[in-house]
């Protein structure tokens, strides 16, 4: 399409005033956003929302009338051209619906385009854990450290995150508050879902708790606190300890120990241990038992033992 058509579409939908373009529409939609979600799900939108209105635009679509579900099946096309799987294509899909849901609300649009629109079936996708093994060479490497400050700190972070699944914002928003020693848990007021949950603590990682407790001041709400500043600490700091764990063990690039993979790695070993699927979900805060049931999975080596275990053919 020449930059001259392009032109005259944008002024021609200038006179229409019951629309609006589709980056006014975005901004609208984050701004009501930020005062009713969280930061991170903000976040969330903006990325899935700018991308998807690259593409638009890039088609000719600059006001939320023109989107059709024949536009967004030739996005789908386009993403998965370029290898990206199903669920990551729903979410860009999704967020857009929610920005539409609301230029409804506000009645630049008589309807959703996309409230027919069918999603693409949900990639079954398997669970990678970090190998017991290296788990074994982390923690061993953490308990070795001369014990302060810092070395505490991290030492119950890598804890938390193997001993409870925690999420890697539910742990930075940790309040010391709601820390309890005497009983063994850490109540959670700031989660993925918006639904406060316990996490209990094994022994090993009440003991830390302790220690660090007793060596850092007492100058924040937040348990967690950089330990010069002593501001609450953010991703950065995350990535930082998670790369320097890395460096020094020498663990190859391609080998990931990210706090998502140790929430994978508690969810799956709880359940190969016997732990009650159910209790597995509410432990991890999941809304659904079927984002637990991914974890259900065995090893290459697990599943040959009980194949030569269970075979049939072996009772013949």
């Amino acid at each position: 399409m020449s930059t001259t058509i392009k032109a005259l579409i944008k002024e021609l939908i200038k006179y229409d005033h019951k629309t609006i373009f589709i980056d006014e529409a975005i901004e609208l939609f984050i701004n009501k956003s930020i005062s009713t979600t969280k930061v991170d799900t903000v976040n969330y939108y903006r990325k899935f929302l700018t991308k998807i209105k690259e593409f638009l635009i890039n088609q000719g679509v600059y006001s939320v009338i023109q989107i059709t579900n024949d536009v967004i099946y030739k996005y789908v096309s386009q993403e998965k051209s370029r290898g990206l799987k199903n669920n990551t294509i729903n979410k860009s899909v999704d967020c857009l619906r929610y920005c539409l849901n609301y230029c409804h609300k506000l009645g630049y649009i008589n309807e959703n385009p996309l409230n027919n629109f069918e999603k693409l079936p949900n990639d079954d996708i398997e669970t990678v854990t970090v190998d017991k093994n290296l788990l074994k060479r982390i923690f061993k490497h953490l308990r070795s450290q001369e014990r302060t400050a810092i070395n505490i700190q991290n030492h119950l972070i890598f804890l938390l995150l193997i001993d409870t699944g925690i999420r890697r914002r539910e742990l930075i928003n940790i309040r010391t508050e709601n820390v309890n020693l005497d009983k063994s848990f850490i109540y959670l007021t700031h989660t993925k879902t918006n639904r406060n949950r316990y996490i209990f603590l094994s022994k090993e990682t009440i003991e830390v708790l302790n220690e660090y407790l007793n060596i850092m001041p007492k100058l924040s709400e937040y348990l967690f606190i950089n330990t010069l500043n002593h501001k609450q600490i953010t991703d950065s700091k995350i990535n930082w300890l998670v790369k320097k764990i890395k460096e020094d063990l020498k663990i190859p690039d391609n080998v990931s120990i990210s706090p998502h993979k140790f929430r994978h790695t508690y969810a799956t070993m709880c359940l190969n241990n016997g732990a009650d699927i159910i209790h597995v979900q509410k432990l991890l805060g999941h809304t659904t038992l079927r984002m637990t049931q991914r974890y259900l999975h065995k090893s290459y080596d697990e599943l040959k033992q009980e194949h030569a275990k269970h075979s049939p053919v072996n009772f013949l």
